[in-house]
């Protein structure tokens, strides 16, 4: 019995591989990270592309088993980071050869949606046929206006309209950059995002002027530039100051203030999501939101989130992986 839908997602950091069942279920999620050298900010596109190459053999052998390899129906890629025709990465030739190659073989469909929509598909398991959707990741900072197509006659799997978001950096190209300046490997977000929980839940720091100010909106859309800086010349003062020494009590050697900085940074940005979302119900109408993307992962956001918003909705899969693609395939075959 064919009941079965394989995805392939390769993104810039993460090389994943997954299949769902005909009603949804997860069947396997298998995923690698792709290495970025210590002190590094990121991947070339050539360098994303040759380990991912070199990483879907290993992940096809793993989930095309005894056991999957008869059932799969179909075979579903992320071909492109937006479902627009001007969106291309060459990191994404990789999925869309191996499943081609993969589809040929096993005489199934073969069909290609956008990283975006992936990452919504993992997040949405609702009714709703209308929602906002933040895209939050080391790349994207983008407020969406989602529609749900559910005809199989369609090219793509949602209309999305862009209606706000950050201008210049993303909230993950800020949280990786203030990581590695402070002597963290890069993906910085999730040592981040522990040290801003941790400090949360043992303050010593009190009483202080705030060592951040906050972020303007304007229309939906905002810039992160201006934080990044007051970050990093904050960071400098910290460090070349008389509080320069790390705490004993911390397992990243930070002193206290550097921890603050930390928790008031996740401070900034939370409460900067709060206002943009509470100002995109008001102008659109629309009260669903789901939160997807690596950022969307942050145990700290999602709390404060969760504390101040209602009706919203982060689901397991927020990071990237390919089990949103896989549910578009079976989208495609079965419903």
């Amino acid at each position: 019995m064919k009941n079965y839908s394989l995805g392939i997602d390769t993104s810039n950091y993460t090389t994943s591989v997954a299949v769902t069942d005909q009603s949804g279920f997860v069947v396997c999620d298998k995923r690698i990270m792709l290495k970025v050298k210590e002190g590094k900010r990121g991947l070339r596109q050539q360098e994303a592309l040759f380990q991912h190459i070199c990483n879907l053999p290993e992940l096809l052998n793993d989930v095309l088993n005894d056991e999957t390899r008869g059932r799969i129906a179909v075979v579903a890629v992320s071909s492109r980071p937006r479902p627009r025709e001007d969106s291309y990465m060459p990191c994404f030739k990789a999925g869309q050869t191996a499943g081609t190659a993969v589809s040929a073989a096993l005489g199934v469909p073969y069909r290609e949606y956008s990283h975006q929509e992936g990452h919504i598909a993992a997040v949405d398991r609702s009714d709703d046929d209308t929602f906002l959707s933040y895209h939050l990741s080391g790349g994207t900072c983008e407020l969406l206006n989602v529609r749900k197509l559910m005809t199989s006659a369609e090219d793509k799997a949602y209309d999305i309209e862009i209606i706000g978001g950050s201008q210049d950096i993303s909230i993950g190209q800020l949280l990786d950059r203030v990581g590695v300046a402070m002597g963290f490997r890069f993906p910085a977000g999730q040592t981040l995002d522990e040290i801003a929980m941790n400090t949360h839940n043992d303050r010593k720091v009190k009483e202080k002027k705030d060592l951040l100010t906050g972020v303007k909106i304007r229309d939906l859309w905002f810039g992160l530039s201006g934080l990044e800086t007051q970050v990093l010349r904050n960071l400098g003062k910290i460090r070349n100051g008389e509080q320069n020494e790390p705490s004993s009590e911390s397992p990243y050697r930070l002193n206290d203030l550097e921890k603050e900085m930390i928790y008031e940074l996740f401070k900034r940005i939370t409460a900067l999501l709060i206002k943009e979302t509470r100002a995109a119900r008001k102008i659109t109408g629309v009260s669903k939101v789901i939160f997807a993307g690596g950022v969307s992962k942050s145990s700290f956001i999602r709390n404060e989130l969760r504390n101040n918003l209602e009706d919203i909705d982060f689901g397991e899969y927020s990071e990237d992986n390919a089990v949103g693609i896989s549910l578009l395939g079976g989208r495609y075959l079965w419903r």
